[in-house]
């Protein structure tokens, strides 16, 4: 591979708790990183050099007044102060930048956004599994048709690599099945259901406050989510257009205390899953199986002794076997570290 440290133009779509991060770890690490090359220039290396060339030449968001002074008053941002700050999508155009990432959320108008940047040959990262679950084939085209890149690593696991493994990792191998905890905000709830004894209004309730649920938790609680990011990853694995959709649900909201009192005595534990499975040797779509539900797992398990927030996906495999990713599935630092490797694996090109 051919690397390349020369100066990357960024523009972030969206500085909410993700894109504020995001241009947090570029404004003080990329600072910190340019100090020492200054006082020592052999003292390189090839990661930090390249987030050392990240230069944030745009920001958009709807409340560009608020991040303007953010911006501005904050020492932690100061790399970012000669950026465009704009509530204008289009504005972003004018700094020539090299990588758009869009972190709003959303389907609309975060497609339309991703699809524009892509459709003027701009690389895109984004961590938005909503556009990816309905859009994701089409987008994909889109960035090979346009000879650029379109990552999405923090759309799946945050800080897990799971999108990595399966896009690059296993290009030689062929997927069996893919099956993880992939919500982070229900494998709390049911962590505190199951070892704190709370009932699930509670344990709702103490996810919320803890911003690891919205006011509105139903894409978490009824799987959407869940069913959003195993079609990601099924698409990519299986080759196939697989949308969120077709992913066949059951959430948790049935899940009463008595049923994890039950599952305890038998050394059990409920967790909801996702899974994509190959059901025949065909490569045929109509036996490739997307499921998500409450199940239960033994409480000894990887996926069994997930707490809090934790994700983790195991994958089968022809010749690489059982492979298990575990990791942080929310949070902002953990959301934006992937978001970041993204950028920097395309500046790595």
């Amino acid at each position: 591979m051919v690397y390349n440290v020369n100066m990357e133009k960024v523009a972030l779509v969206g500085f909410g708790t993700i894109g504020s991060a995001v241009g947090k770890i570029i404004s003080v690490d990329g600072a910190s990183r340019r100090t020492s090359l200054a006082h020592d220039p052999n003292s390189k290396s090839l990661i930090s050099d390249m987030i050392a060339n990240l230069e944030v030449t745009a920001i958009a968001g709807l409340a560009d007044t608020e991040i303007r002074d953010l911006i501005d008053t904050s020492p932690e941002y100061a790399g970012l102060r000669s950026a465009t700050v704009t509530s204008n999508f289009e504005d972003i155009y004018a700094t020539n930048p090299d990588i758009v990432v869009e972190l709003i959320g959303g389907v609309h108008p975060a497609y339309e956004f991703i699809k524009d940047a892509l459709s003027r040959g701009i690389h895109v990262v984004t961590a938005n599994k909503a556009v990816l679950g309905e859009y994701g084939n089409e987008l994909r085209q889109l960035a090979v048709q346009n000879g650029v890149q379109l990552r999405y690593e923090a759309a799946v696991g945050g800080a897990v690599p799971v999108v990595r493994a399966v896009r690059s990792s296993l290009m030689g191998d062929k997927v069996v099945s893919i099956t993880g905890v992939l919500n982070g905000t229900t494998n709390f709830i049911l962590d505190k259901m199951t070892h704190d004894g709370a009932d699930y209004a509670d344990a709702l309730k103490q996810a919320q406050e803890l911003g690891f649920a919205e006011a509105d938790p139903t894409a978490d609680v009824e799987g959407e989510d869940a069913a959003a990011k195993i079609s990601i990853l099924a698409s990519l694995a299986f080759g196939r257009d697989l949308k969120a959709a077709s992913v066949k649900r059951t959430g948790i909201t049935g899940i009463t205390q008595g049923m994890i009192i039950a599952a305890k005595t038998r050394g059990q534990v409920y967790k909801l899953i996702a899974s994509a499975v190959r059901t025949s040797c065909s490569d045929s779509s109509d036996n490739i199986e997307l499921l998500v539900e409450p199940r239960l797992v033994p409480e000894n398990s990887a996926f069994g002794e997930l707490q809090g927030s934790m994700n983790a996906v195991e994958i089968v495999s022809e010749y690489s076997g059982k492979l298990i990713f575990s990791g942080l599935g929310a949070g902002d630092t953990s959301t934006a570290s992937a978001v970041l490797a993204d950028i920097v694996e395309i500046a790595a090109v």
